[in-house]
């Protein structure tokens, strides 16, 4: 992208002359009436100076800037996809559009489009009704018609075009310093929308998608599901298996999660039929409704694994020669400090990779075994670092390789994962010491320990 993308201002009128879509990959129209009334109060605080002489009448009412993607449909008819401004331009089409006695100033039937969320249609009516009684306070005809052409000639936007998506989100998030930035998964979400076979059911699609947006995991801080998924599981597992260091999935590693593209699934027809049933943490993605269905598959394998009465999470599956439940024990104390948050998902993400390949045979021998190799980090280590993870993972003997390299799951559960070294007292590790009891050789005597 280049480094300064060009930037016209335009009026409302000029705005709406294109041929405007919210794209399928937008989020709900989430605006409420106190948002709305906002705006439209601000701009007759502008257009009241100029109706009282304190401003010039071709004073401007700058409205902030929007990001377009221009592309051309399947009848070769210009469109401009809004990214960053949905809130703003229904908004104010709204507006408009009670202005003007319930009619479409525009004849561009922005409004008529789909709406791919019943919360937008919801807020839209909330904010239309809104509109209709704040428009008639307004005063006489004249002022209403004054207060409709200013709006149309003298508010205007900074707008910026981008024939490319990805750039367009770019730049939106370069410029977004004041909103929350966008995630990583949102140009996965565009992209894998674009990617779309005919007949699809986008709006169930996104929908499910926007919820898992929003709703927190019970666990760590409280990540949202689609960054537990996606970022800190399914990211992460891909990039170990090319032996790609990874803590965190940024912007430039959405590839990742890019596969056989629509294109290359019609022209090889052998590897879709393929992959199509081929569902692995690591395997090849088909672009489009499949990607969606694989991030919803995982999220479906972690909650059956780690949820209340999971196969994983259950009163069952203890510390041996206790009564205490493993996984809620481990998830307990995950919120020590960021090691133990490292280490936990380490241990998250091998059972369900175990649980990928093997399903549930002797899960629970499988699950205690992770857990004290996964753990012997804690024990050895007075600081962990996300990088003390994935060098420990990648140590030739270790329980991880054994785990890649394993073809029947007897191999994994046979494997000998030796002891390690207890070189710290700190008191922050005493819970591993009942999970770890016969697995470690204590070198804390000659050690003071650390806080950590």
């Amino acid at each position: 992208m280049s480094a300064l993308a060009p930037v016209n201002i335009e009026t409302v009128d000029e705005i709406f002359e294109k041929s405007l879509v919210i794209p399928e990959y937008q989020r709900p129209y989430k605006w409420q009436t106190k948002h709305i009334k906002q705006l439209v109060d601000d701009i007759r605080s502008y257009f009241e100076q100029v109706q009282d002489g304190r401003a010039d009448g071709n004073a401007k009412c700058r409205l902030g800037t929007i990001v377009l993607h221009h592309h051309k449909d399947d009848n070769d008819v210009d469109k401009y996809d809004i990214v960053d401004g949905q809130q703003r331009l229904t908004s104010l089409f709204l507006l408009l559009y009670v202005l003007n006695d319930n009619k479409d100033l525009f004849n561009n039937e922005f409004l008529n489009q789909k709406f791919n969320h019943t919360q937008s249609m919801a807020n839209i009516r909330k904010n239309y009704q809104f509109l209709e009684n704040y428009v008639q306070e307004l005063g006489d005809e004249k002022y209403r018609a004054n207060f409709k052409a200013y709006i149309r000639q003298n508010c205007d936007f900074a707008v910026v075009v981008l024939g490319n998506l990805d750039e367009a989100f770019q730049y939106f998030d370069s410029q977004n310093s004041r909103g929350k930035s966008l995630e990583a998964y949102d140009l996965l979400k565009a992209y894998h929308l674009r990617e779309m076979a005919d007949g699809c059911d986008v709006y169930r699609l996104v929908k499910t998608w926007e919820k898992n947006a929003t709703i927190k995991a019970d666990v760590l801080n409280q990540p949202v599901w689609l960054k537990l998924i996606i970022s800190d599981i399914l990211s992460r597992y891909r990039r170990w298996e090319l032996n790609i260091s990874t803590e965190s999935f940024e912007k430039q590693d959405v590839d990742i999660f890019k596969g056989l593209s629509r294109q290359n699934q019609q022209d090889f027809q052998n590897l879709r039929k393929r992959y199509t049933h081929e569902i692995q943490m690591n395997g090849v993605i088909l672009d489009g409704e499949k990607f969606f269905e694989h991030i919803e598959h995982y999220k479906a394998q972690y909650e059956s694994l780690f949820a209340d009465g999971g196969l994983v999470n259950h009163p069952k599956i203890v510390i041996p020669n206790t009564q205490t439940p493993l996984f809620r024990h481990l998830k307990q104390y995950s919120t020590i400090n960021k090691g133990d948050g490292f280490v936990f998902m380490l241990f998250v993400i091998m059972v369900m990779r175990y649980y990928d390949k093997f399903g549930g045979y002797r899960l629970d021998k499988a699950a205690v075994k992770i857990a004290r190799w996964a753990y012997f980090l804690r024990f050895y280590h007075k600081s962990i670092y996300f990088s003390s993870v994935e060098k420990h993972l990648r140590e030739t003997n270790s329980l991880y390789v054994a785990l890649q390299q394993a073809i029947e799951p007897e191999q994994f559960l046979s494997f000998n994962i030796g002891k390690t070294e207890k070189r710290t007292n700190s008191k922050n590790v005493n819970y591993l010491n009942d999970l770890l009891e016969g697995f470690y050789v204590d070198k804390t005597q000659s050690d003071t320990g650390e806080n950590q």
